[in-house]
């Protein structure tokens, strides 16, 4: 989905969801033609807050890790990481960051931390750095 306005992905999500009545897996999004790292940002942060409140979403990823053309569709202003390089970008440090709506299972043993049913860490754990190839991907945990 390549839009740079939150609603208007949220509302396609919500079409797919209605025609198909199975979870979305959101493999691309990102703002289109952006050559503006902050416009990219803002989209950001007003989609990934909805995207995990969403029941209908089950996985997302943002598009593209590292581009190297700045005249494409999806231009390096939308990179998580810098070019030729495995540093993240401002954007890549956001998204990196981002909280993910993760339920802490009860621990077993009460004086143990709750762990995230999905990956089987403390809750407490830094966030997990992003692949180094392909897309970064956040894991939703869905019931």
């Amino acid at each position: 989905m390549y839009s740079c306005k939150a609603q208007q992905t949220m509302r396609w999500i919500d079409e797919l969801y209605q025609k198909y009545q199975l979870p979305i897996w959101l493999t691309e999004f990102a703002c289109p033609y952006a050559t503006d790292p902050q416009e990219e940002l803002d989209y950001m942060a007003s989609v990934l807050p909805l995207l995990e409140e969403s029941d209908q979403v089950y996985k997302y990823a943002w598009y593209v890790h590292r581009r190297a053309e700045t005249t494409s569709f999806i231009t390096e202003a939308a990179n998580l990481f810098e070019i030729g390089s495995s540093k993240l970008t401002a954007l890549g440090e956001f998204y990196n960051n981002f909280p993910a709506n993760v339920t802490p299972d009860p621990p077993t043993n009460p004086t143990d931390p709750p762990t995230n049913t999905t990956t089987d860490k403390p809750v407490t754990d830094p966030p997990v750095k992003p692949y180094s190839s392909g897309t970064c991907r956040r894991r939703k945990n869905r019931k």
